[in-house]
């Protein structure tokens, strides 16, 4: 799911008996096993979302995130700050609280609901080490598609 999409559109499923949350991609990235780990770290933070992330440093796309100690302090696509040398991997964890106050009836971008969990101190981070493959543009998938057809990339 892009941040353009509706939250609402996301795949719900339970985390634990207590907390219900919707899980977030974008289907541009591969996830592996982050999704595990994201799923783990979520319920350990006690935070409304998790954010993954990949130390980026403007390499594969514009880093959007400055991660810091396990915490998104700033989620921002436009309005860029030194500290930003992540970038967000494609997938999140959201409890169904973080929805409150948000129209159920209306597309929600995913962006605009992180950024408001950044303010209230409640969308925590985990760093996925491998990076992720865009293939939402004929030149990403060409990117994976040779590493693929060449061996290099282990599925």
């Amino acid at each position: 799911m892009t941040t353009g999409q509706s939250a609402s559109a996301a795949s719900l499923f339970t985390v634990s008996p207590s907390s219900p949350a919707a899980a977030t991609t974008n289907d541009a990235s591969r996830l592996s096993a982050a999704s595990a780990r994201a799923g783990s770290s979520f319920l350990r933070s006690g935070q409304l979302g998790l954010m993954t992330v990949y130390e980026n440093h403007e390499r594969y796309d514009a880093s959007n995130v400055w991660f810091e100690n396990g915490q998104i302090r700033l989620y921002d696509k436009k309005n860029k700050v030194p500290q930003m040398h992540h970038i967000d991997y494609g997938l999140g964890v959201v409890s169904a609280r973080a929805f409150d106050g948000w129209p159920r009836d209306a597309v929600v971008d995913l962006a605009d609901v992180y950024k408001k969990l950044v303010a209230e101190k409640q969308l925590a981070g985990v760093e996925i080490p491998e990076r992720f493959y865009e293939i939402g543009s004929h030149a990403g998938l060409a990117e994976l598609d040779a590493l693929l057809r060449a061996g290099k990339f282990a599925t």
